[in-house]
């Protein structure tokens, strides 16, 4: 009884990631206006996250006093604006996010350096160039970033829900095994 449940509701939730998907890469626009409430909605509440880090911890780090209260700043300005105000933001604050990254990547490398002279800091060092480089096509490109998230959430859904439907139905087997 419960391996059919599990593999008809997931066979449902396969099904409702495919249909979702399509609706989004066939509708950009409207995806776009959805998936920007959602990331400023996420942005505040890592704003949030990171205050309550701050406020627990054994030695806080004002870093995330900081980056908590700009967060909460900026997804509370972006909820304050209209949509268009709001998609041509998003985009630059995706480059903030992808530069603080990177700056952690090197911040991480130094200290692997400085406290094990002979462990490998390259995947650091690598992954904050990567993140500067994205920065600065975020930067330089925001609209198309924003096109590019949009399609990437479609397709997402798409390929999870195709997996998700392909395990729904190979369920019994693989539990019989």
């Amino acid at each position: 009884m419960k391996k059919s449940i599990i593999k008809y509701f997931t066979l449902f939730l396969s099904i409702i990631a495919v249909i979702l998907g399509i609706v989004v890469v066939c509708n950009v626009i409207p995806a776009t206006a959805v998936i920007n409430y959602l990331i400023v909605i996420a942005l505040g509440l890592f704003g949030i996250a990171k205050i309550c880090v701050y406020a627990s911890a054994p030695k806080p780090s004002a870093w995330d006093l900081v980056l908590g209260i700009l967060f909460l700043i900026v997804s509370v300005f972006l909820l304050s604006h209209d949509p268009i105000t709001m998609s041509a933001t998003i985009g630059y604050v995706l480059a903030f996010l992808a530069i603080v990254g990177s700056i952690a990547h090197f911040m991480i490398a130094y200290e692997i350096h400085k406290h094990a002279k002979n462990a490998s800091i390259s995947g650091e060092v690598v992954s904050g160039i990567i993140y500067i480089l994205l920065g600065i096509c975020f930067i330089v490109l925001p609209i198309y970033t924003q096109l590019a998230y949009v399609y990437i959430v479609g397709i997402f859904l798409i390929v999870a829900g195709i997996v998700g439907a392909i395990n729904a139905l190979t369920i019994s087997t693989r539990l019989k095994k």
